[in-house]
């Protein structure tokens, strides 16, 4: 069902495109897209996209360097870039990559290829539409905010990691893809399983855990609280920590495997 109470902005690219601007509770964006007007899905909650990021999320890259771990993470769903942006906002905060640029890595798989360009193309300079470049502008703001950046140092670092290849953006995550070298971090910020059936397939969840994707030391993360993913997280062996879902949802799912701290 189309939201259109919080409505900032339209985007209408033709039959098979269409984006919605919606402001949540916490005064950030979040995009609802669909192939048509009647199959329209929110990216984040209601009550606050980027509130939510920062809770599930951001525990992630707080174990990441607790545990003297590389950056190089896995994150399935670019949607609006709030994860992307939020990484490097974390690691410049924490000045990890001034001294360690080559541990870094993130490689960021979307299915909706369209999101891929305007993402890419926003931070490279290049012409996009209105609504994308607000949006982008508003997220890159509430980042530098929240870490205390200056936003334009923020745009700027993640442009030089795009051209330098240490943010890599795929189409899709199959049950045959093969990381170019292992992840130490997970963030699994797919579509539901009723409009990505795909990604929550046991097979390709197999294989994003899988030694040749994840490392033996890893850390997983998702708003979703599935039993389907519990049960593969336990086979494993990551350790699944009980934690409250945001916004009043019953529960999220937070992981660690093979680390003790």
């Amino acid at each position: 069902m189309k939201n259109v109470t919080n409505l900032i902005s339209h985007y209408n690219e033709g039959k098979d495109f269409f984006a919605d601007f919606i402001r949540t509770l916490d005064n950030s964006i979040s995009i609802q897209i669909g192939k048509n007007e009647d199959q329209y899905e929110l990216m984040h909650s209601e009550s606050g996209a980027f509130s939510e990021t920062i809770y599930i999320y951001l525990p992630v890259l707080e174990s990441i360097l607790k545990n003297n771990l590389k950056p190089i993470f896995l994150s399935i769903g670019l949607g609006a870039g709030y994860i992307e942006i939020m990484i490097v906002a974390f690691l410049m905060k924490n000045l990890y990559l001034r001294d360690n640029i080559n541990d870094f890595c993130i490689e960021s798989f979307e299915s909706e290829n369209r999101l891929i360009y305007f993402f890419k193309s926003y931070f490279l300079e290049k012409e996009i539409p209105t609504p994308f470049k607000n949006c982008y502008d508003h997220i890159l703001e509430l980042n530098a905010n929240y870490f205390k950046l200056d936003k334009n140092a923020l745009k700027l670092e993640i442009k030089n990691l795009i051209i330098a290849n240490k943010i890599n953006f795929n189409q899709k995550f199959l049950m045959t893809t093969n990381l170019k070298t292992p992840v130490f971090g997970i963030f699994f910020d797919a579509f539901s399983s009723h409009s990505s059936p795909e990604l929550w397939e046991t097979e390709l969840i197999e294989n994003i855990f899988s030694i040749k994707n994840a490392e033996n030391k890893c850390i997983f993360a998702t708003y979703a609280s599935k039993n389907l993913l519990k049960k593969q997280l336990k086979s494993n062996q990551f350790h699944i920590h009980k934690k409250k879902g945001f916004s009043g949802k019953r529960e999220c799912i937070y992981a660690e495997r093979n680390l003790t701290s």
